[in-house]
């Protein structure tokens, strides 16, 4: 079992530790205040990848309520603390609601010809710059 010691002393009592679990929480706002910047500028697009057996990708356009399904299971550790989990979620919401997502079924193509598999799926996408 690997154990990750803290550099920081002024972190010995900050973590919250999980029950059988080496993982712990740590408030990033304490560790390094001043030191997060405003989202300058929100993603056009999402996409969450996964790979499948199919030959060819896909991409199925999500809306912005099943796309921040997707996106929560990612960020567990900040919702356990309330004080970090509402601007956390509002975050993640402003994202979903601004961007288009997709899931990206990533097939064999994106192994075998990873270029042109890329190409294809920004077509798909209409994204601009897709021209490969």
């Amino acid at each position: 079992m690997i154990r990750i010691q803290l550099l920081y002393s002024g972190l010995k009592n900050e973590p919250v530790y999980f029950p059988g679990d080496d993982k712990r929480a740590l408030k990033a706002e304490k560790i390094y205040p001043g030191k997060f910047l405003k989202l300058m500028g929100a993603p056009k697009v999402v996409l969450f990848p996964e790979i499948v057996t199919e030959r060819e990708s896909a991409v199925i356009p999500l809306n912005s309520q099943d796309a921040l399904t997707l996106m929560i299971p990612n960020s567990p550790l900040v919702m356990f603390s309330l004080p970090s989990a509402r601007p956390h979620l509002k975050a993640l919401k402003e994202i979903v609601c601004s961007a288009r997502c997709f899931k990206l079924l990533s097939g064999r193509d994106v192994y075998e010809n990873p270029s042109e598999a890329i190409a294809k799926i920004l077509r798909l996408i209409d994204l601009p710059g897709s021209k490969i």
